[in-house]
């Protein structure tokens, strides 16, 4: 193929990526808030994908902003893959209901991390494009609203933005020390669920047998047990599925349960070790 040949198709992908992160909503004359992104690029094979948002009240009066359940609704992601496949997120976002309604006043800044693992793959190196769409209800002062529909927003901002991100060959020094620090920080915050939350989700998201010891760590938190679980059964090696065994045994029945539900019914006809596959098929009886 010729190389201009190669640029058109190119751009063409490009032009259906950005069309694909888009939600038809007329644009508002007025700006209320700046956005701006941080993608950290490059990083290494099996590294979580994290997009860190700030958002900056620019008007003079306080607003309401509603940035969706879990404060990720209000964005929508698409992704150019290294051989130009567009990906979609892989399940429904949930958009509605309450937990990201934020009260801005003049000059507040609202911060979220948001791990892209949680609706896309990034299983190969390469040169990745990702575009991120923001459509932003907004009351003008401050409402006791749990969720703004649009019969109730007297606002609305629409962003957007694309990035290029990088991901090297898989490196265990890399992802090591990926997860030694991520271990680190949660161990310093104390008994903060709230602050420690954003940091074990990192932790699960590293889909590499390098992290299995340390997901294997957060089965024996009470809080943080079922993000360990669910993490070992992403990686899903031999080694992995092992690690979960002991959840079957918890104290905590309902992850007792979800453990022996899992090894069952997805994890166990997945195991080639025979002796690993035995110690499961007790675990479950």
């Amino acid at each position: 193929m010729q190389p201009n040949s190669m640029r058109t198709i190119r751009g063409m992908m490009m032009s259906l990526l950005v069309m694909s992160s888009r939600m038809v909503l007329a644009a508002t004359a007025t700006k209320y808030v700046n956005a701006s992104y941080k993608l950290v690029s490059p990083i290494t094979l099996h590294e979580p994908v994290a997009i860190d948002v700030l958002i900056t009240n620019i008007v003079s009066d306080e607003i309401t902003c509603d940035f969706g359940f879990d404060g990720n609704g209000a964005f929508n992601f698409s992704v150019l893959t290294p051989d130009w496949k567009i990906m979609l997120p892989e399940r429904l976002r949930e958009e509605i209901g309450e937990g990201g309604v934020r009260h801005l006043k003049p000059g507040d800044q609202y911060s979220k991390r948001i791990l892209l693992n949680h609706w896309f793959q990034f299983e190969s190196p390469g040169a990745y494009r990702i575009s991120v769409a923001m459509e932003l209800p907004i009351i003008i002062g401050k409402s006791a609203v749990g969720h703004i529909g649009p019969t109730d927003e007297n606002g609305h901002q629409s962003e957007e933005a694309v990035f290029d991100l990088t991901i090297l060959s898989r490196n265990e020094v890399v992802l090591k020390e990926r997860c030694d620090d991520l271990l680190q920080k949660i161990q310093e915050i104390g008994e903060s669920t709230t602050e420690k939350l954003p940091l074990v989700e990192e932790l699960s998201y590293i889909k590499d047998p390098i992290a299995i010891p340390y997901l294997a760590m957060l089965l024996k938190s009470k809080v943080f047990a079922a993000n360990g679980l669910y993490a070992l059964q992403r990686i899903g090696t031999d080694e992995a599925i092992e690690a979960m065994i002991p959840a079957t045994q918890s104290e905590d029945k309902a992850l007792a349960a979800s453990a022996k539900s899992l090894l069952r019914e997805k994890m166990i006809p997945m195991i080639q070790d025979p002796n690993i596959r035995a110690k499961a098929l007790t675990a479950v009886q």
